[in-house]
């Protein structure tokens, strides 16, 4: 799943100590629903990573997040470990396939 949100230009990972944590899903959760503004984005930040906001705005910004980024992701083994019950399913509810 990283080096599909590195090739996104998603750089989450460089300031949330774990993307798989409560704010690294909420960002990754809206990041896959096609929320694009990198401070709304920003505003699911929880705990200790909201004092990091502006860095996380600055790590989402240009990013280039698009459809075939969000089912790369959706079907990653790693998104079955953080999501489970995702993997081949079309994040949202309804089965979708590739």
């Amino acid at each position: 799943m990283q080096k599909v949100l590195e090739d996104a230009n998603v750089k989450l990972g460089n300031v949330l100590t774990d993307v798989s944590g409560v704010s690294g899903q909420l960002m990754l959760d809206a990041l896959l629903k096609g929320e694009a503004k990198p401070e709304e984005i920003a505003q699911f930040a929880r705990k200790r990573a909201k004092k990091k906001i502006p860095e996380i705005i600055v790590a989402l910004e240009g990013h280039q997040m698009s459809e075939h980024h969000r089912k790369m992701i959706r079907y990653s083994p790693d998104a079955e470990s953080t999501y489970p019950g995702t993997l081949g399913s079309d994040w949202g509810g309804g089965a979708s396939r590739v």
